[in-house]
């Protein structure tokens, strides 16, 4: 009977969790952290802010967020570099076109907005259609990006992953968007007392691997590390023996060294150019297997790899789409 029932827990599959807490800045909620983890290895994790709107009670997302469509007015168009410029509100904007398309400055048109703010880059935008002539000359908002709730659920419904959240509104909110949705959620409500030391993430163990995201240097289990350094170009990654004890060092820690390297880069939602100094093969025909591994480990992450360079570095491009986590860290003093 053990036996079969050590067989039973081992056959059970640990339900995907997410779990969501909120910061409540004055009296309103600032942002929420999001946290996704599988077999309790955390495979997402997200800083989502909120609109400063004291009434935001359907938790929406700011006006600058990815999503919202906004009629707009064309300030600026520059032919050379098929960019037209727009401004939403007070805030910049910048929409590539192609060349079949035909804009004028002072046109209004609909844009939506595909990509954040991040370093020196403007807000990014995409043409969503034409405007009728209302009389209105005013930039304004036309659609609105989905608000915390649908976003928690989409995550949700990916994977059938059961919610922990430790804010009540919030989870009152998940119950209405998911009778809304039509499908149905595991929801587990927790609310911590303002006096308590512990919160969501502490309670459920993944402070450390959150920790985890602002280092440079992250230890590989085979004693191994690779450190991690962002630049405002590029972000440069060198691997590293470490503490290894093995006899076949170079491909274990690459092997290592490489599918933790792509998680990060995942979690930290770092974007553009990476380059990344692996330990050097010593065969030509090791270098050649581990490149062919290493570019199809990169395609699985969704990461484009391109060649080597002359002195045996790898080269890695991952699309942007707005701030990487570092800097969401720096804005919420987290």
């Amino acid at each position: 009977m053990a036996k079969s029932s050590n067989l039973r827990q081992l056959m059970m599959v640990i339900k995907p969790q997410i779990y969501i807490m909120l910061k409540i800045g004055g009296t309103r909620h600032a942002y929420a952290q999001i946290a996704k983890t599988t077999d309790d290895q955390l495979g997402f994790y997200d800083i989502w802010p909120l609109s400063p709107d004291p009434e935001n009670i359907e938790f929406a997302a700011p006006k600058t967020a990815i999503g919202n469509i906004y009629k707009a007015r064309i300030n600026k168009i520059d032919a050379k570099t098929q960019l037209a410029f727009l401004t939403l509100g007070t805030v910049d904007a910048v929409m590539p076109f192609k060349s079949k398309q035909v804009f004028t400055e002072g046109q209004y048109i609909l844009a939506e907005i595909i990509s954040e703010a991040y370093a020196d880059k403007s807000l990014r935008l995409r043409f969503a259609g034409e405007v009728k002539a209302d009389g209105n000359h005013k930039p304004s908002l036309q659609q609105a990006a989905e608000n915390l709730a649908q976003y928690c659920l989409k995550l949700a419904t990916q994977n059938n992953s059961q919610i922990t959240c430790d804010d009540f509104a919030f989870c009152a909110a998940l119950k209405k968007q998911a009778a809304i949705n039509g499908v149905d959620i595991t929801l587990n409500e927790i609310e911590f007392g303002k006096k308590h030391d512990q919160n969501l993430f502490e309670k459920y163990g993944l402070t450390e691997q959150i920790d985890e995201l602002t280092q440079s240097q992250i230890k590989l289990k085979n004693g191994g590390n690779i450190i991690i350094e962002h630049t405002s170009a590029m972000t440069v990654v060198d691997v590293n023996s470490g503490s290894y004890q093995g006899s076949n060092m170079v491909a274990d820690i690459n092997q290592q060294a490489a599918k933790k390297l792509f998680e990060q880069l995942k979690l930290r939602h770092i974007g553009g150019l990476v380059i990344v100094d692996f330990l050097k093969p010593k065969s030509k025909a090791e270098r050649l297997s581990f490149a062919a591994d290493l570019r199809d480990l990169a395609k699985s992450y969704k990461i484009e790899m391109g060649s080597y360079t002359a002195l045996g570095l790898a080269e890695f491009k991952i699309k942007r789409s707005g701030q990487q986590l570092s800097d969401k860290l720096l804005e919420f003093k987290l």
